[in-house]
């Protein structure tokens, strides 16, 4: 199994909410699951896991964990929500109901971070 962005790095589960191009269909990372967790080893970025297969500090060369709500606080934001209510409007072209279902799920997941990076 290769690599996905926005996908597990064990099972390739999905720990990055997705969404449909309004016009085209095409499935578009909006931002990080809130109970995503990001594994630091060495100098990477950080590898994305599924809360259910979150390595364990010390083995396999990890170092830290990150929580989404903690590495990706600003995804969580008012000033981020600000520009994804107007990017799924403007460029992923959803219906006004989508765009009310997405910022709708975006302040469910801003709900379950809270206090991560307060």
């Amino acid at each position: 199994m290769g690599l996905h962005a926005g996908h597990c790095s064990n099972c390739d589960a999905e720990i990055f909410r997705f969404v449909a191009h309004g016009r085209t269909g095409e499935r578009v990372m909006l931002y990080p699951l809130p109970d995503s967790v990001y594994a630091r080893v060495g100098r990477t970025p950080g590898i994305g896991y599924c809360a259910q297969h979150v390595p364990t500090i010390g083995v396999d060369g990890v170092t830290a964990l990150d929580s989404a709500g903690w590495r990706y606080a600003h995804w969580y934001s008012p000033k981020f929500g600000a520009h994804l209510r107007a990017w799924v409007a403007d460029h992923l072209e959803l219906p006004e109901h989508e765009q009310e279902a997405v910022m709708a799920q975006w302040a469910a997941d801003c709900r379950a971070t809270e206090g991560v990076h307060a």
